[in-house]
């Protein structure tokens, strides 16, 4: 699998189907009232719109009447008294579908259902054509973060000869996931990284954010300690970074993923106090000998 076949383009395409700004599992846009479903002031309910509750339009009058029945139950039970009615003198239960509306909810269920069957067919296609890395594909697993697809991403991507970046400075460079460096009158400007691999670089985020929440592990502790400084936006890029790096390593030396753990950025810390408090008073012609006190 060379950096000129298709695998890139099927991992980006089962992974990203359509951009964000018009990806079709979002289906608010058609009247949340054409499905029954509105707030005591007229406004939408985004937590209560569903796809199953879109379905029910066209399922059948059974599970419409359950949906409505429930809609009308919790708004009755309204701590302001207005037992659900909204501003424009509707009741949750009484929105039905017009031929417009039910037109756009079938062709967005529609597109959705054409949608998970084209990922289904690239994700079986995507195993088959990475049965011979699955060596690698194992290593990078061994992540904390990284899942089966992030992994086929980054191999898709990066390819498993490792050997044509350099280093992982190059590697990170070409993925646009390294800071920039604007400096001028010895003040740092914007940081800002470049645009590199936009596939990679979402996959690498996403695999940042997800280690951000597991316990007790390097990219975790590393991650809640930029964001405390600089938020959560800068924390995922700055994993993301650390999870290319480790993954270039991984692919590199064919070794396994080994975790610091969750403690190492304080025993860093505590050592470099140490030492840098015994050069402080060698300056001042001090000589320091280290001795651990017993507990009492």
């Amino acid at each position: 699998m060379d950096r000129g076949s298709s695998a890139p383009w099927l991992t980006a395409t089962q992974l990203y189907p359509e951009s964000g700004a018009t990806r079709t599992a979002r289906i608010d846009p058609v009247p949340p009232r054409a499905c029954g479903r509105t707030d005591a002031g007229g406004k939408s309910n985004p937590k209560g719109t569903g796809r199953c509750e879109r379905q029910a339009v066209f399922g059948g009058d059974g599970y419409s009447r359950q949906v409505r029945a429930r809609d009308l139950e919790s708004t009755d039970r309204r701590a302001d008294g207005s037992g659900g009615i909204g501003r424009h003198g509707q009741r949750a239960n009484e929105g039905q579908p017009g031929t417009h509306q039910r037109l756009l909810l079938r062709e967005q269920l529609r597109h959705i259902e054409e949608l998970e069957a084209r990922i289904a067919r690239l994700t079986q296609e995507i195993a088959k054509r990475m049965r011979p890395f699955e060596d690698q594909l194992e290593r990078l697993d061994t992540i904390p973060g990284v899942g089966r697809q992030t992994a086929e991403v980054i191999l898709a991507e990066v390819g498993p000869d490792i050997e044509h970046f350099p280093s992982a400075a190059h590697l990170a460079s070409w993925a646009g996931m390294c800071p920039g460096s604007h400096e001028s009158a010895g003040k740092r400007k914007s940081g800002r990284t470049r645009k590199g691999n936009p596939t990679l670089r979402r996959a690498l985020v996403e695999a940042a954010q997800a280690a951000g929440r597991t316990r007790n592990t390097y990219l975790s502790a590393q991650f809640r300690r930029i964001a405390q400084r600089r938020g959560n936006k800068r924390a995922a890029v700055a994993v993301g970074h650390t999870i290319l790096v480790i993954a270039y390593y991984l692919l590199k030396r064919k070794t396994t993923y080994e975790d610091l753990g969750p403690l190492y950025f304080e025993e860093k810390q505590r050592e470099t106090a140490i030492r840098n408090s015994i050069k402080r008073l060698e300056r001042f012609g001090y000589k320091v000998t280290l001795e651990a006190r017993t507990p009492a």
